[in-house]
């Protein structure tokens, strides 16, 4: 986290936390550290020695100060919601509004890059974000937190820095000085709602990372893996050519309301199959 701080405060926070680590290993228990306004002072066992923080140096990023406000309490299932959506974040460091997942009032969370928006509507005792504006949680936090759908306790919010509890660890990141585009957001949720002649597809939970859709992308060419989808009452259907090559595929899969035919980046299809029950066209 000290690298959202910038490249010498992460140096720092390494020496300050090499220290601790070293006192761990020698199997001292307890391991004392203050922060004042220029130091950082540490004692254990029968060492003891100080840090002078530089003056281009933001201390808190090495040795933050937990708030002590009530947090919000986020519970598993807030977990699992945010691992089912991190796969579409933006790893475009020059679009900082697009490098976190966005934490809507509603308890509605979202992600996008360039290419794809990834919306996850709320359910019924979803976590809410108590502000107007919502959050945009970093992606430097949520990769600190890793794959995790348990032991997620609480996140708090203090000036421009985030803290989620897991158990006895707290994990922080600096915010994003950044707006997500919330009008896209709110204009997207709107069309998903409206009543249109949509086409569902239910397609055999262990057919998409199969040998058939893996033999359509190996064909598709880089870098968007262009695959033209077919769905009529016959089944699904995946298709490539280019001069060299072609492959098509059908899928077996139950499919409700108007044939329908388009053209889609295909690892986007098959992260979209991954992480819903159903697909619906719309």
């Amino acid at each position: 986290t000290a690298w959202d701080f910038g490249p010498r405060c992460a140096i720092m926070a390494e020496r300050v936390f090499a220290v601790v680590a070293g006192l761990a290993e020698q199997g001292v228990e307890q391991i004392h550290l203050e922060r004042t306004a220029k130091t950082i002072q540490w004692s254990g066992g029968a060492g003891r020695g100080t840090f002078v923080i530089p003056d281009d140096v933001d201390a808190e990023g090495i040795f933050p100060k937990v708030p002590t406000k009530r947090g919000i309490e986020l519970g598993d299932a807030f977990g699992a919601d945010l691992e089912r959506i991190v796969f579409s974040l933006s790893q475009d460091e020059a679009m900082p509004a697009l490098q976190g997942v966005y934490w809507a009032p509603t308890g509605a969370l979202c992600a996008a890059d360039m290419h794809r928006m990834t919306l996850l509507r709320p359910a019924s005792g979803t976590v809410k974000f108590p502000s107007e504006d919502g959050i945009l949680l970093p992606r430097q936090l949520l990769a600190a937190l890793g794959p995790r759908t348990t032991g997620l306790g609480t996140i708090r919010v203090d000036a421009n820095t985030v803290w989620c509890s897991l158990g006895k660890t707290v994990v922080y990141g600096r915010l994003l000085e950044a707006k997500f585009p919330h009008a896209q957001v709110r204009d997207l949720f709107r069309k998903l709602s409206t009543k249109n002649e949509d086409t569902e597809v239910l397609v055999a939970a262990d057919q998409p990372r199969g040998p058939l859709v893996q033999s359509v992308l190996a064909i598709a060419e880089q870098p968007t893996f262009a695959v033209k989808v077919q769905a009529t009452q016959q089944g699904l259907s995946l298709s490539c050519a280019r001069e060299d090559g072609d492959v098509h595929v059908t899928l077996d899969a139950k499919v409700s309301g108007p044939d329908c035919a388009f053209s889609i980046n295909g690892k986007y299809l098959l992260d979209a199959r991954e992480r819903a029950s159903r697909l619906v066209f719309q």
